[in-house]
């Protein structure tokens, strides 16, 4: 009877997973909430940089160690933040959100080919190049499905495909289950103020 329990126990979560399916609900899940600390304000960039760039371009131009501005959706997978660590993976603006899921920033819908390109992962780092412990929900104040702008340095495979940013700040745009909300139509960013 213990053994039954416990397999039980064991197996029960995997079911309780939700996958792609179903029509999309559009309303921000129990891992998407808002964080309950403040953000640290060393990361945080009270103003939006200017000129960002999309995150497909960055992909398949920028060059190794090269200083960036990117905009993108966070977002990418359905848990796009690492927990406990302040890294995340970062979607283009350009990839329209899929009604296919309850989690339209989880693109799981999509083929790996065609997510991939307009896919980075975005890490904050400490002196040593190690990747903060803390976990970037609290640190930085954000959530899967906020659009931000992040500056940082690029980082590049042995050979040569751009595959992180090593990131300095963040601008949150906010948080929305469409990225076109907070984008201007045809360019994928706000404009200027």
């Amino acid at each position: 009877m213990i053994r039954i329990a416990t397999i039980a126990l064991a197996v029960s979560p995997w079911f309780l997973l939700s996958g792609c399916g179903g029509a999309s609900t559009a309303t921000p899940t129990s891992s998407a909430r808002a964080p309950s600390a403040a953000p640290d304000p060393a990361f945080v960039l009270s103003e939006e940089p200017a000129s960002p760039k999309n995150v497909a371009e960055v992909r398949k131009h920028g060059k190794d160690g090269e200083e960036v501005v990117v905009a993108g959706w966070i977002g990418g997978s359905e848990t796009p933040i690492v927990q406990g660590r302040a890294a995340f993976t970062m979607v283009d603006l350009s990839m329209p959100p899929l009604e296919c899921t309850e989690k339209p920033y989880s693109f799981c819908c999509l083929s790996k080919d065609a997510l991939l390109p307009n896919l980075i992962m975005v890490k904050f780092v400490d002196d040593n190049g190690k990747t903060i412990p803390k976990d970037a929900r609290e640190l930085l104040g954000i959530k899967e499905g906020c659009v931000v702008v992040v500056r940082g340095r690029l980082e590049c495979s042995e050979d040569g495909a751009v595959n992180a940013i090593a990131a300095s700040g963040l601008y949150n745009r906010g948080y929305t289950e469409n990225p076109t909300k907070l984008a201007v139509f045809n360019t994928g960013f706000r404009t200027s103020k």
